[in-house]
């Protein structure tokens, strides 16, 4: 019979507790969820965030210019050849301050918005015009106002295209060879609104959405293949 020492060792391996394997999985899993709730995150965010900007108004009034002669007649389209840089001069002049400060006087836009200064209303209504030279004409510009009043936007913008014409009708009053500034088209009050622009707001969205989308299961990816590596080292 044999009787075991009580100094004996046990040599028996220790057993290794038993690892969960799932938490290894944890993250290209959440990477995953993520992912396909993202885009539609992405969406909804876009959405809320259109709506609760303010709706803008635009209108838009068209002036022509024309070179004209001694007698006061407009020289032929053929001669007049209005040159870019020209155009975008007259751009500069409709949008300075001169013209703007006027159209703050004439209708009493400082004191209709409560402003304290001239200054402070100028900066406003700079902000809400832009002016451009319509393609494949050549002496035609538009005058653009945006507003949250649709009546305001159509009020500013014909008043714009009103002393822009005065103002070079003063200038070229000595002159031989003078600017004639036709109104094309007189701005109207559009009850449409302008911005914010719902489709491209969601386009953008989506798009933010889908590149986060990929990102995440990029990450999901590499995990995973660390992961098995690992594995597969063991």
């Amino acid at each position: 019979m044999q009787i075991e020492s009580p100094y004996a060792t046990d040599t028996t391996a220790p057993t290794k507790p038993p690892t969960h394997s799932w938490k290894r999985w944890l993250v290209p899993i959440l990477c995953g969820i993520f992912a396909v709730l993202v885009i539609p995150i992405t969406l909804m965010v876009g959405g809320i965030y259109t709506v609760l900007l303010p709706r803008q108004y635009a209108s838009t009034t068209t002036v022509q210019i024309h070179m004209t002669g001694e007698d006061g007649m407009p020289f032929a389209l053929s001669a007049q050849r209005l040159s870019a840089m020209f155009m975008l001069t007259q751009m500069e002049i409709i949008k300075s301050r001169e013209v703007l400060d006027a159209v703050i006087k004439k209708l009493d836009l400082q004191k209709e918005w409560g402003e304290p200064s001239i200054d402070e209303a100028y900066m406003r209504i700079s902000k809400m015009i832009d002016v451009r030279e319509i393609r494949g004409i050549g002496d035609m510009l538009s005058i653009v106002v945006f507003s949250t009043d649709p009546e305001e936007a159509a009020r500013i913008a014909n008043a714009i295209a009103d002393e822009y014409r005065a103002l070079r009708t003063e200038a070229d009053k000595d002159k031989t060879s003078k600017m004639l500034v036709t109104m094309w088209e007189k701005a109207t009050a559009s009850m449409i609104p302008a911005r914010p622009r719902v489709l491209l707001n969601m386009v953008v969205a989506g798009g933010i959405g889908l590149f986060l989308c990929m990102a995440l299961v990029l990450v999901a990816i590499i995990t995973a293949i660390r992961i098995s590596r690992m594995r597969a080292k063991k």
